[in-house]
């Protein structure tokens, strides 16, 4: 199985509402019977917690199961993750590596078939390709939100955008326009924006029939608040935990290299939900916390200190130890294209220049490109604004930001919080 790219919460359209499923009695059917040739599906989803292990999103399977092709939801460690299967009568024939979903976080989904040649797109790019074996029919009808074969498996939590695609796969092209306008190709069989129904927005009427399913005003394209309190901005942030609200329980600084920071010394060496930010290899003689003593808004900020003179404290967002790592866990952005990063920092005998937010830009591959600094704080500061506009290469498609107190020479510390990245010109938005 081959990995290659995966993207986060890129968009420019407002969709009005998605589905609710209660994980109990909700699901709906779709009056269609897939192809065993090609055929290409696509939602967006919110997933809640409170899934239990082997949820089906979507399913078109035998009792086995066996046949046809699932979505579901794994959970292991208190973990949720997604996996897009397909099979035969013998069992499964196709599958992925778990993509690991953040509870509270829209996801893009676009699988893809054709015969020993299957894809997987997250948020617009693509995260996996397999090429192992030919699904063969089930004798069920697809169904959203539970097992196709039985009344078990519910999924609870929300779906909207749904579009199915029956005889052809899409292209990589088509898929970034889904991702990005929630337009869909001209020869779709079926799209469900569930507006308060289920109701099959091409020509060929394809309507679904729900059951026991709610419509929310939580939709995958809102525009969200990125931060609260006198600096609330309604903005669309990439940035996850930007405001360090998902802050562990503190047992002690982390003081450990390429970890994430988790309230522990050692730190985490591998799981990166919900906390997000990472010690990098330069990390020396020094200890990075979330601090609820120190904040700006909220409950919490980050906290860097220099232990020693020759100290070198950071926070990465995402884990930059290899190219799979950097395309899983780093924010995906547009080349040619502008982008604004904002944040606020307070300052505690920082040596000359030694606070500001770096943004390090990737290529596909995850080979490193341009660098962008903000704004820099030297000594003794209260809250102070950083901020940068810049724009990214031809060949970006991921940006890291490292907050920093980098710069040897005193004991120190450093705050942040508030860590916003936005593009810097709106996308226009429409509502369905």
């Amino acid at each position: 199985m081959a990995r290659t790219a995966v993207s986060n919460r890129l968009v420019t359209r407002d969709m009005g509402k998605s589905g609710s499923f209660d994980g109990t009695a909700s699901y709906c059917t779709v009056p269609i019977t897939p192809s065993t040739t090609a055929l290409s599906y696509a939602f967006w989803v919110k997933v809640s917690n409170s899934n239990p292990n082997n949820t089906r999103v979507f399913d078109w399977q035998d009792s086995g199961p066996v046949n046809g092709f699932t979505f579901n939801l794994t959970v292991s460690g208190g973990r949720i993750g997604f996996a897009p299967i397909f099979a035969n009568a013998s069992g499964s024939v196709g599958s992925f590596s778990i993509y690991t979903a953040n509870p509270g976080d829209w996801v893009h989904h676009v699988v893809t078939y054709e015969p020993d040649n299957m894809k997987w797109y997250i948020n617009g790019a693509l995260f996996g390709t397999d090429t192992s074996g030919t699904m063969t029919a089930a004798t069920q009808t697809l169904t959203i939100g539970r097992r196709s074969a039985s009344s078990a498996n519910f999924f609870k939590g929300l779906i909207d955008g749904f579009v199915f695609l029956n005889g052809r796969a899409m292209t990589a092209a088509e898929v970034a326009t889904l991702y990005t306008s929630g337009n869909h190709p001209s020869d779709t069989s079926c799209h469900i924006r569930f507006n308060d129904n289920v109701n099959d927005e091409t020509a060929n009427a394809n309507n679904l029939t729900a059951n026991n399913i709610t419509y929310s005003t939580d939709v995958a394209l809102k525009a969200r608040s990125a931060i609260s309190g006198p600096y609330r901005q309604t903005v669309a942030n990439l940035v996850t935990n930007g405001d360090f609200e998902y802050a562990p329980a503190f047992t002690a600084a982390t003081n450990t290299t390429n970890r994430y920071i988790n309230g522990t010394a050692a730190g985490l060496n591998t799981d990166d939900y919900p906390y997000k930010w990472f010690t990098p290899s330069s990390f020396a003689n020094a200890t990075a916390q979330y601090d609820t003593s120190v904040e700006l808004n909220g409950n919490a900020s980050m906290k860097l200190s220099t232990t020693t003179t020759a100290g070198l404290a950071s926070a990465l967002y995402g884990n930059n130890t290899s190219a799979a790592n950097i395309k899983l866990t780093m924010i995906p952005v547009l080349p040619s294209t502008s982008y604004t990063v904002s944040g606020f920092c307070k300052t505690n005998n920082v040596a000359t220049a030694a606070a500001h937010i770096d943004l390090y830009e990737y290529n596909g591959g995850g080979t490193i490109g341009a660098t962008t600094t903000t704004n820099t704080l030297t000594g003794t500061n209260d809250w102070t604004k950083l901020t940068a506009t810049f724009t990214t290469a031809s060949t970006a498609r991921f940006i890291t930001l490292a907050l920093r107190n980098h710069v040897a020479g005193n004991i120190s510390d450093a705050w942040f919080d508030d860590i916003v990245l936005t593009k810097t010109t709106p996308d226009a938005r429409t509502v369905a």
